[in-house]
């Protein structure tokens, strides 16, 4: 018999299963070949699948942080204004200080207290008292014929006191003080009736303004001293013997502040 032409491979009617002419192999090698492209397909399809996950994610991703921004600027613009500003820090102190000052050609001492709210370590509000230690005395003040008057008294109000530098160590305040306050002249202030007139030669009460500048030093977190330097100006004081402008003067201080800053 003779073998087969290459033309019989083509032949429609030859070239099926069960004929004998197809060579061997040939028909299998096809199914193989569909067989790996479909588990290629099902292999790419979950990555093809999650990279269009993540790129809807990522879309979706933004679209919230661009909602969750327009949403903190309308926040923001609706946000109510307060003494505090957009920070929340707060803190506090209570201070003790001593200040020279002079009257009618004396020096003359003064003590205080000092306690404030400190809002975001730039401004502070609180009160201010001083008092007038009394160990200066005064010659011809009663026209009754007492020789010696000694000074007693103090004054106080709302303290305001603007802060620049706080976390530096050397930092300045600008405490400011307005209120009242009384003045009188006794004879013996050890005398416990001088409260009650028995031995006051004169007194009055007066309104007072008092600005000034501290240098502070940072010398813990819970504690700074400070020295500095202020004006009084003093209204409406009136007094035997004495000027109105007589506690119209320069005070010189040194501060001790404990709290927390």
């Amino acid at each position: 018999m003779s073998a087969p032409h290459e033309k019989d491979y083509m032949k429609p009617e030859n070239n099926r299963r069960g004929k004998g002419i197809l060579p061997h192999g040939c028909h299998y090698s096809k199914k193989y070949m569909k067989k790996i492209i479909i588990i290629v397909l099902c292999a790419a399809m979950p990555g093809l699948t999650a990279g269009n996950d993540n790129k809807n994610r990522d879309k979706h991703s933004e679209k919230s942080q661009a909602d969750a921004a327009s949403l903190s600027g309308d926040d923001r613009a609706d946000e109510m204004i307060t003494l505090s500003g957009s920070h929340d820090h707060s803190g506090g102190y209570g201070a003790i200080f001593l200040k020279g000052t002079s009257f009618r050609d004396q020096t003359l001492l003064i003590a205080g207290l000092r306690g404030a709210w400190v809002v975001n370590r730039s401004f502070g509000i609180g009160i201010d008292l001083n008092g007038i230690i009394p160990t200066s005395e005064f010659t011809e003040i009663d026209p009754v014929g007492f020789d010696q008057a000694v000074l007693v008294g103090g004054y106080g109000g709302l303290l305001l006191e603007p802060v620049v530098w706080s976390n530096k160590i050397v930092h300045l305040t600008f405490p400011i003080s307005i209120g009242a306050g009384w003045l009188g002249y006794i004879e013996d202030w050890e005398n416990d009736d001088y409260y009650y007139n028995g031995d006051i030669f004169d007194d009055d009460v007066f309104w007072y303004f008092e600005p000034g500048v501290n240098v502070e030093i940072n010398v813990a977190r819970f504690f700074r001293v400070g020295v500095g330097v202020s004006r009084r100006f003093v209204q409406d004081l009136q007094l035997l013997q004495t000027s109105s402008k007589a506690f119209d003067e320069m005070n010189y201080g040194f501060t001790l502040k404990f709290g927390s800053f």
